[in-house]
């Protein structure tokens, strides 16, 4: 069994974690390369579930438990170190329920939650769902979505690798939703893509149900995988929230520091 989180690079004296959650089908790969814009204070870390990149032989999980169960076997360690969590359409669901059993486990919480191209996490699926359409059905969605490649779409042999992922991904983003009603005492930020055709403002807005810290909410240009096409601007807004995060745990540091002379 592979590890369930993945750093790009190691950064032992970092002040922040940053965790990241891939969106349906995604894997680090969406993540990797924002080593390049991000404070050397930062360490990156990215959720890594099996059935993707060097876990792509082991069996994908098909329910939001099982993926809760697996990846809290490792989260703990990362909370100890102040942390913000970044998830991308389903990844935010994924970050969210993370959040609610770190909260359970009496976890230090987030200093800054990151919802990005997500309905609410109590908004009901799609009525569309084809994690259950046959293979070319399947297919056919995914090039709707304009979030796989037509190369890799095209490449059968790449494909019949890749589907079993895919619907097991798709099958927990069609199928889970929350019923608890709960709220967190954090900072809330909401991304969203003005060309999204699957998410709208109310869906994106919905996320403030959950916390109680009047939300931000930022648009980033293109569709619902801005994240892979609009690296720069997403870099942009990501900065001025990480820099902000930093800035505040300095005045905290100061404060304690000053406490403990007088």
């Amino acid at each position: 069994m592979g590890n369930s989180f993945f750093l790009p690079q190691s950064r032992p004296d970092a002040k922040l974690n940053l965790i990241c959650f891939p969106y349906a089908g995604g894997s680090a790969a969406s993540y990797i390369n924002w080593i390049k814009f991000l404070p050397s204070e930062v360490q990156l870390i990215i959720a890594q579930p099996p059935g993707r990149a060097d876990r792509i032989f082991e069996k994908p999980h098909t329910t939001m438990q099982d993926m809760i169960d697996e990846l809290m076997g490792e989260f703990p360690k990362f909370t100890t170190c102040p942390y913000i969590m970044f998830g991308h359409s389903l990844g935010s669901r994924v970050a969210f329920e993370i959040l609610k059993k770190s909260h359970e486990l009496k976890l230090e919480k987030p200093r800054h939650f990151i919802a990005s191209a997500s309905r609410g996490p109590h908004v009901l699926p799609r009525e569309d769902t084809f994690f259950d359409l046959n293979d070319d059905e399947f297919k056919s969605e995914l090039a709707n979505i304009n979030g796989t490649p037509l190369e890799i779409l095209e490449n059968s042999e790449l494909m019949e690798l890749l589907l079993p992922l895919l619907r097991a991904d798709f099958t927990i983003a069609d199928t889970y939703i929350n019923h608890d009603k709960v709220q967190f005492n954090c900072p809330l930020s909401i991304f969203g893509g003005t060309e999204d055709r699957n998410i709208t403002k109310s869906d994106l807005l919905s996320w403030g149900n959950f916390f109680s810290q009047e939300p931000s909410l930022y648009y980033i240009k293109g569709d619902h995988f801005y994240i892979d096409k609009n690296i720069y601007e997403l870099s942009i807004k990501l900065r001025l929230i990480i820099n902000q995060t930093l800035n505040g745990l300095e005045s905290t540091q100061k404060i304690s520091l000053a406490t403990e002379i007088n």
